[in-house]
């Protein structure tokens, strides 16, 4: 029997090891868990008081202490960088005004549309506007918004974004409840930012911190906040706080120049720091759609001779995530091009590197045997064996909240057990497109372009 449903979007497999239950699809019971991503709330009895704000801590060895006295001084000051934002600017700012943020700052870098004119029409509603040149770095333009602020809190948001109706209203609340943990300034805090085209999540992306700490940003593109005292990285907490975003959808994409901008700013970076793995892993990503067997051998070996750099740059993810990182997403790549024996080497790399069982590397080789025909019984009950282990499906770098794995699932019931009970299960779940699968039915050419690479999407 299926499990009265909750939350339909994000269902848990329960299968034993050895036998599989009768009950359900032909012996897959179906239980429907609430909530997005397994363990992402902090196991912290202090946090508790927090309330719903805090969602995952991405630094494993964070400590959050929360203090009982709560203070009513909290001021918000909302950054938004545009250059050439005619399109958005207004649907970004009327996402901001009117929810008392104490300053709106618009620094513009040198417009050429009618961005200028629309921003000045929001003055009236406390918005002000900075120019300044466009120097080759969005550090430097985020610096300079931090020198002229004077509020206790600071937060990001780019043109092409917007704060969601539900966060609007909570955004300064939850700033003044999570203003109480001790050691704040050490603390970067990340929203979830949703892909409105891609339905693509991110949620490792810090944007929210203490305007007042010695925080400042590094990086010419892909910048990276970090701690200016003595170069440590900062703890990274994730929000449930929920921004929208559209800025990579393909005409905006192409119409911005943005990967030919992005690739030429990240060569100046890799040139000022080599060791750096950040600037070796975004060159990976930004130009994957372009990027042939060798190019990616040679690129992914340039990131493996890092590994045993000890240099610290203050970026709190570390050489071996991004190594991990850069091996998943050019799998994708790797099988749009029909390389299997590469993406089957990299799924052996990921597991050394995991020292064990890796969800992306089963998902990798779980469609490679539907590809090829191989796939088996075997195969589905341990892709739901897989599923079912929350803190490994966690681990992926993919979908933490298992996205990619439900969408495996459903096509091995659709191929081992009938179409009628892998759309069943579909049905379920939220809809997964990667390289290989569109809306959780997987492609069976490879005449598409990648999605938009995420870091760390949540589903």
């Amino acid at each position: 029997m299926r499990a009265r449903v909750l939350e339909p979007r994000f269902p848990t497999l329960a299968a034993d090891s050895c036998q599989v239950n009768t009950a359900g699809i032909r012996g897959i019971t179906y239980v429907i868990s609430k909530g997005q991503m397994p363990h992402s709330a902090p196991d912290n009895s202090s946090v508790d008081s927090l309330g719903p704000w805090i969602s995952q801590l991405f630094t494993p060895t964070l400590d959050l202490n929360v203090n009982s006295e709560h203070r009513n001084d909290c001021t918000v000051s909302i950054v938004i960088l545009s250059r050439n934002e005619e399109r958005c600017i207004s649907r970004c700012l009327d996402s901001i005004i009117g929810h008392q943020f104490d300053y709106v700052l618009v620094v513009d870098t040198g417009s050429t549309d009618n961005t200028i004119q629309i921003v000045e029409g929001y003055k009236d509603g406390g918005v002000e506007l900075i120019e300044t040149p466009w120097q080759d770095s969005f550090s430097n333009v985020r610096n300079l918004a931090l020198e002229a602020l004077t509020s206790k809190w600071v937060v990001f948001v780019d043109a092409d974004e917007w704060v969601s109706e539900k966060s609007g209203p909570y955004l300064k609340k939850c700033l003044s409840s999570i203003d109480r943990i001790e050691d704040v300034n050490q603390l970067v805090f990340a929203p979830r930012i949703h892909d409105v085209d891609n339905h693509i999540t991110t949620t490792d992306v810090p944007r929210i911190f203490r305007a007042d700490a010695s925080i400042r940003f590094k990086g010419p593109v892909h910048e990276y906040p970090y701690n200016t005292t003595d170069g440590s990285p900062l703890g990274v907490v994730g929000l449930n706080i929920d921004f929208l975003h559209d800025g990579y959808n393909q005409s905006v994409v192409q119409d911005k120049a943005k990967r030919e901008r992005n690739l030429r700013l990240l060569s100046d970076a890799r040139r000022i720091e080599p060791t750096n793995p950040r600037w070796l892993y975004y060159t990976i990503r930004d130009s994957l759609p372009t990027l042939d067997g060798p190019s990616i051998g040679k690129l992914c070996g340039a990131l493996f001779e890092l590994l045993d750099t000890r240099e610290s740059n203050g970026d709190w993810r570390t050489v071996h995530e991004y190594y991990a990182l850069a091996l998943v997403q050019t799998c994708q790549r790797l099988a749009n091009l029909e390389l299997w024996f590469a993406v089957l080497d990299h799924c052996d790399k990921l597991e050394q590197l995991a020292g064990g069982r890796h969800p992306d590397a089963h998902y990798f080789r779980s469609v490679f045997a539907l590809l090829d025909g191989s796939a088996d019984e075997h195969d589905l009950l341990d892709t739901i064996r897989v599923r079912q282990d929350e803190q490994l499906v966690a681990s992926s770098s993919l979908s933490r909240a298992g996205g990619h794995l439900d969408a495996l699932i459903a096509e091995l019931l659709s191929e081992l057990r009938g179409r009628t009970e892998g759309a069943r299960y579909r049905e379920l779940c939220s809809p997964w497109t990667d390289a290989l699968f569109d809306r959780s039915v997987l492609r069976r050419d490879n005449d598409h372009e990648l999605p938009p690479a995420s870091l760390d999407p949540a589903g």
